[in-house]
C-alpha cells in the first residue's frame, strides 16, 4: 500500500498510549458493571447529547431522553431532526475538492485495513484524516467520532460502555484547537496527543463512576490469600487479570486498613490475614 496518513509517534503518544493500555488492563473486570441496561441508556444518552452539543445543537440530556422516549419535546425542526438523525446514526474547513473525496476515502480505509499502528492511535489518525476529507456537506464532525468509537469498541469492548463523546464536549475549545493545529503542521500528531489524552479522562472518570469495584476487588484479594498464604502478588494479578502494580497498591491499603500482613521476607515469607 502507498498511501500513509502523516504523523509522528512522539513520546507523548506512546507515554498516553501505555497509560491507557494499564487502565483497560485494570477495569476489564469492571466491564460487566459498566454494562447494565440502565448504564447504557444513560451513556447512549450522555453521548448523543454531546455530540450535537459539539455541533451547536441546544438540546439538553433531559430533551434527548424525550426524544429516544418517543415524547413531545419543544425546539425548533432542525434541533429535533439533529437529535433524531444522531439517534439514528448511533451518533469552519477548507476541504479537498469533491471529485478527490472518493480516492481519499479509499485510501483512508485501506490503510485502516492494512495498517499495523496500535488502534489507539490508529482510531485518532482516521477520526482526523475523515474531518480533514470532509465528506459530507454536515455531519462529518459526528461521523468522525462514531468511527472513532467504532474502531475503538472493536479493539476494546470496554469502549461501548464508556462516552467519549461528553468528555470532548467538555474540552471542546481544546478539540477544534487541536483540529486547527494538526491542519497548520500538516499531519495529524497534535489531535492524536488530544485525543489520547480525552480517552484516558474518559477512562479514568469510568473508574470513578465504579466506586464500588476496587472494594471488591480487596475482598477477592482476602479471599485468594484466605486459600494460599504463600501466593505472589504476580500470581493474584494474573488471577484478577489487573496489573502488578495495581495489586501492590490494593495490598498496601489492605496493610493500611490493617487487614493483611506479611510475615517475614518477601521472598520466603508468607500472608496472614487479621480478623
Amino acid at each position: 500500500m502507498s498511501y500513509k496518513p502523516p504523523f509522528t509517534i512522539t513520546s507523548k503518544i506512546l507515554s498516553l498510549v501505555s497509560d491507557i493500555v494499564e487502565i483497560i488492563t485494570d477495569i476489564k473486570h469492571l466491564e460487566s458493571n459498566l454494562n447494565t441496561p440502565k448504564l447504557r441508556k444513560k451513556n447512549r444518552v450522555k453521548s448523543i447529547t454531546a455530540t450535537l452539543q459539539i455541533e451547536g445543537n441546544s438540546f439538553s440530556e433531559e430533551k434527548v431522553t424525550n426524544v429516544i422516549n418517543g415524547k413531545t419535546v419543544l425546539g425548533t425542526m432542525r434541533e429535533i431532526a439533529e437529535v433524531q438523525g444522531a439517534i439514528k446514526d448511533g451518533v469552519t474547513h477548507v476541504a479537498p475538492p469533491p471529485l478527490a473525496v472518493p480516492e481519499l476515502m479509499g485510501d483512508l480505509f485501506e490503510w485502516l485495513e492494512t495498517t499495523k499502528e496500535h488502534p489507539l492511535i490508529v482510531s485518532c489518525v482516521f477520526h482526523y484524516e475523515f474531518e480533514f476529507i470532509h465528506p459530507f456537506s454536515d455531519g462529518n464532525g459526528r461521523i468522525g467520532r462514531l468511527w472513532q468509537s467504532v474502531i475503538l469498541t472493536h479493539y476494546k469492548k470496554i469502549f461501548a460502555f464508556v462516552p467519549i463523546e461528553s468528555v470532548v464536549r467538555d474540552n471542546q475549545e481544546g478539540y477544534y484547537k487541536a483540529l486547527e493545529d494538526s491542519g497548520s503542521t500538516g499531519e495529524s500528531t497534535p489531535f492524536i496527543e488530544f485525543m489520547l489524552e480525552i480517552i484516558l479522562d474518559t477512562l479514568n472518570k469510568a473508574v470513578k463512576e465504579s466506586k464500588n469495584v476496587p472494594l471488591n476487588r480487596l475482598d477477592e484479594i482476602l479471599n485468594l490469600i484466605e486459600k494460599n498464604r504463600d501466593i505472589t502478588s504476580a500470581q493474584i494479578a494474573e488471577i484478577l487479570e489487573v496489573s502488578d502494580k495495581t495489586i501492590k497498591r490494593d495490598i498496601a491499603k489492605l496493610k493500611e486498613l490493617n487487614r493483611v500482613q506479611r510475615v517475614g521476607s518477601l521472598k520466603s515469607g508468607y500472608w496472614e490475614i487479621i480478623k
